[in-house]
């Protein structure tokens, strides 16, 4: 038996499963059942966001999926750590959070990220989908934000410069975002 419990939240509802994989939250959201991880071992408590649009955005690992994800695409442990850094500043790493997700895409940008969701059949609000998200745009319109993260070789270092050149806040809050960026890199590496 699962334990369900809704709680009103700023920007939708958190619904709280006791019980279930992560894998069978977003699964459940989609309407569709995953079996095969309601009875594995791994069956732990998860916590998941409903959008307003009604999309499960699982909230409680969005920082080691980013920071996965852009590991296996090269980047290095200092580099991955620095970018999740940069997410946690903009959206406490809640991939549904009001205002553009996980780096707080807003305009033309998050219209090109709901788009991106469509062609993949995917929840724009989805952590997953984020990372591939930040790094397309890292491989083609972002580029130079690309070529100047592969420069740095410190999490701080890295931090700083996906702030200045992916980014872009008005009001970086730089000490956060290295801070952010070192215990990402002792949390994820």
């Amino acid at each position: 038996m699962l334990a369900l419990a809704f709680i009103a939240a700023a920007g939708g509802v958190v619904l709280l499963v006791a019980g279930v994989t992560g894998s069978t939250i977003a699964s459940a959201a989609k309407g569709k059942p995953d079996h095969a991880n309601a009875t594995t071992p791994e069956t732990v408590a998860s916590t998941s966001t409903i959008s307003p649009a009604g999309k499960a955005a699982e909230t409680g690992n969005a920082g080691q999926v980013v920071y996965s994800y852009l590991t296996k695409q090269g980047l290095t442990a200092a580099q991955a750590a620095g970018v999740v850094g940069n997410l946690q500043q903009e959206s406490s790493l809640n991939p549904a959070e009001p205002g553009g997700g996980l780096a707080q895409w807003i305009g033309s940008r998050w219209s090109a990220l709901v788009a991106f969701a469509g062609k993949q059949g995917a929840s724009p609000d989805s952590a997953a989908l984020q990372a591939e998200y930040l790094w397309h745009e890292l491989t083609t319109s972002e580029r130079g934000a690309l070529t100047a993260l592969k420069k740095t070789t410190t999490p701080q270092q890295a931090a700083r410069v996906f702030s200045e050149q992916y980014e872009r806040p008005s009001d970086p809050q730089l000490a956060n975002r290295e801070r952010y960026a070192t215990e990402a890199l002792s949390r994820y590496a």
